[in-house]
C-alpha cells in the first residue's frame, strides 16, 4: 500500500483477515490525516467505531441545489480522525502489518509484480499496488479533473 489516507488502514485489515501480507509504505506514517470526514453512524457502528465519533446529529441535510434541500433522516457523525487513525493502525500493528517510513516516487506495473520506488533507494516488490495517498491522489490518473467530477464544497468540513 501506498500513503496512509484513510482508506488504507481500512483495506489492510481486509487484505490481512484474507490471510495475505501487507506492506504500507508512508514517509510519516503517524501523521493525521488534513481533512475532516464524516459518517452515517449506522456503518461506523457496524465496524465498532462508534468511539471514533466526535459528535453525531439524528439527521442531515443534503443541498441539491441553490434552492432545494433534501433532509436525510439517518444519522451522521464527524468522525474524530486522531482517534480513528490510532485505533486502525493498532490494529494494523498487532495483526503484522510492515512498515516501510519513505515516500514512494515512481511505481513500475509488470505482468505479474508492480515495483514501489521509494526514496530512500528502496524498491519494494508487491503483487498489488494500493494508491492510498488520499487527497494527494499521487499515482491515480482520472480521465477528468477532480473538480469536474464532484462539487466543490458538497461534503467538505474544512480542515482542522
Amino acid at each position: 500500500m501506498v500513503g496512509g489516507g484513510p482508506v488504507g488502514p481500512a483495506v489492510m485489515q481486509q487484505v490481512l483477515e484474507a490471510g495475505l501480507s501487507v506492506c504500507s509504505i508512508d514517509p510519516s506514517p503517524k501523521l493525521i490525516w488534513p481533512n475532516n470526514y464524516g459518517v452515517w453512524v449506522d456503518e461506523f457502528e457496524a465496524m465498532d467505531l462508534l468511539d471514533c465519533l466526535d459528535i453525531t446529529w439524528s439527521g442531515a441535510v443534503m443541498f441539491v441545489d441553490d434552492h432545494s434541500t433534501k433532509n436525510l433522516d439517518r444519522p451522521y457523525g464527524r468522525v474524530n480522525k486522531r482517534q480513528l487513525k490510532s485505533k486502525m493502525m493498532q490494529k494494523c500493528i498487532l495483526n503484522g502489518v510492515k512498515f516501510h517510513h519513505a515516500k514512494v516516487i515512481k511505481v513500475i506495473h509488470k505482468e505479474s509484480k508492480s515495483l514501489s520506488i521509494c526514496n530512500d533507494g528502496v524498491t519494494v516488490q508487491v503483487t498489488v499496488v494500493l494508491d492510498a495517498t488520499s487527497f494527494s491522489r499521487s499515482f491515480v490518473q482520472y480521465d477528468k479533473p477532480l473538480q469536474s467530477r464532484v462539487p466543490s464544497g458538497l461534503w467538505d468540513f474544512g480542515r482542522s
